[in-house]
């Protein structure tokens, strides 16, 4: 996967090349005879676009750029939601990457690798663990680094077992807590009041919802303190042998995929060996293509998606 697929993805999903407005015409475009290669133009009404976009819980924005922040954010909760312990940071997989260089490796090449200015700043990458298997050298064996590898990186930091939502027990103690209670109380109460008028209302429906945020909050703040204190207990657990049950693995995603045909092949295809024109190429670009594209705020299982906003299978309106 390389850069020249998004920009394909991204070029295509904003009608962004002249001339050329589908997958197929793009990948079927050839240098004129005589030149090895040559640039595909702009649209007018595509320049001024950004190129990633920012994306909120209404699909992403037609105009702003993604920011660092929202990348940070996606990445971290990413991280979180696969079971590592501590929080990842997008710069990291720089570090990550200098650890897998060899310290034997010139100047020249770290710099290549890494784009620092300030050769010294891989000395901060690098793990301060020793390099080298020292029992295996005193017994005269083959060195294991698997365990120094696996220090360098997070995974000893990772658990498939770690729960990612609170407990029925936390749950019921989090809608008890007396300023939970209070909360629910006055946003019931100002329900009422809004019966429905919410340009009538402004003022108390801008209250709802700062009270909704700031319970919001609260709930995360819970369910951060129940999964640090889960990774606090877990290894005392598992090390004094009490009866402790793991969760299924079963990622979520292979329970849905059925209903996402394009995101199930993405799953399988996308980090395949392959050129952009072959078979598996194009599918991934036409399948992202249209995740880039779509309207849709639902999620329909194959074949039952609206026919011109209607139910495929009674004809009636999906917005009445």
């Amino acid at each position: 996967m390389s850069f020249v697929f998004w920009v394909i993805v991204h070029g295509v999903a904003d009608g962004a090349f002249k001339g050329h407005v589908t997958v197929t015409e793009v990948l079927a475009a050839k240098p004129p005879k005589g030149r090895e290669s040559w640039a595909l133009e702009w649209n007018e009404t595509a320049k001024d676009l950004p190129f990633f976009r920012m994306v909120t819980s209404e699909g992403p924005k037609s105009t702003k750029a993604l920011t660092f922040s929202s990348l940070r954010h996606n990445f971290t909760s990413l991280a979180q939601r696969d079971g590592f312990k501590d929080q990842l940071r997008v710069h990291g997989i720089r570090g990550g990457i200098a650890n897998k260089i060899d310290p034997k490796a010139s100047q020249a090449t770290r710099g290549q690798a890494l784009d620092h200015q300030n050769h010294d700043t891989y000395l901060k990458y690098q793990s301060s663990l020793k390099a080298l298997d020292i029992q295996a050298l005193f017994y005269d064996l083959e060195p294991d680094y698997e365990c120094r590898d696996m220090e360098q990186s997070m995974s000893h930091h990772r658990d498939s077992n770690v729960p990612l939502q609170l407990n029925a027990a936390t749950i019921e103690k989090f809608q008890t807590d007396d300023e939970i209670v209070k909360m629910n109380q006055r946003i019931a109460h100002m329900t009422q009041e809004i019966a429905g008028g919410l340009e009538e209302n402004r003022d108390l429906v801008f209250e709802r919802a700062r009270l909704y945020s700031k319970k919001a909050k609260k709930l995360l703040a819970w369910k951060r303190d129940f999964v640090k204190n889960w990774w606090d207990t877990s290894y005392a657990e598992y090390v004094s042998g009490n009866d402790f049950s793991e969760r299924d693995s079963t990622p979520l995603f292979d329970i849905y995929k059925k209903y996402l045909p394009e995101r199930s092949r993405l799953s399988e295809n996308l980090l395949k060996k392959a050129t952009l024109d072959s078979e598996i190429g194009r599918q991934c670009l036409e399948d992202m293509v249209t995740i880039c594209t779509s309207t849709e705020r639902a999620v329909y299982y194959p074949g039952m998606a609206p026919e011109e906003g209607r139910c495929p299978i009674c004809n009636k309106s999906i917005l009445e």
